[in-house]
């Protein structure tokens, strides 16, 4: 087996897997922190712009907050255009939550990351990288 071989397949069945995990859980914990000590603000839409991508429309919102004794903050999300509630206007009010030490980490109320979620992607990505210990992926099967 070649060496470039046995790389590509660590990358591929195992770093990108446990980026995956990472990259999973980091809203879900910043959502546990934020109800754990977050400071409630109110926000203001600054922008908001109508896109399409693929198919899929959708606006993207900008909007700012100012946490006392910092700079403001500035962020941004996609508002689906298929939700129920009012397209974002101009103006608009916004309420999130922002850790007082780093206001930089902040989510929009409604916007919180769900434990169902990150435990199914975590699953997700456990596949890849059990697939080749269980002979899922039989030219990459390791061990004797």
């Amino acid at each position: 087996m070649s060496l470039a071989k046995v790389v590509f397949d660590w990358v591929c069945f195992v770093v990108v897997p446990l980026a995956g995990v990472v990259w999973t859980w980091r809203p879900y914990v910043l959502t546990q922190k934020l109800r754990a000590r977050g400071v409630l603000a109110r926000g203001k839409v600054v922008g908001a712009r109508y896109e399409s991508d693929e198919g899929t429309a959708y606006w993207r919102v900008e909007y700012v907050f100012h946490p006392p004794g910092a700079p403001e903050v500035r962020g941004d999300y996609q508002h689906d255009k298929k939700k129920s509630r009012p397209n974002p206007q101009v103006g608009d009010a916004l309420a999130l939550h922002y850790l007082p030490e780093a206001p930089r980490k902040h989510q929009l109320v409604g916007q919180e990351a769900g434990l169902v979620q990150a435990v199914v992607l975590t699953c997700f990505f456990m596949l890849f990288l059990i697939a080749p210990v269980i002979g899922l992926v039989p030219a990459l099967r390791w061990g004797p």
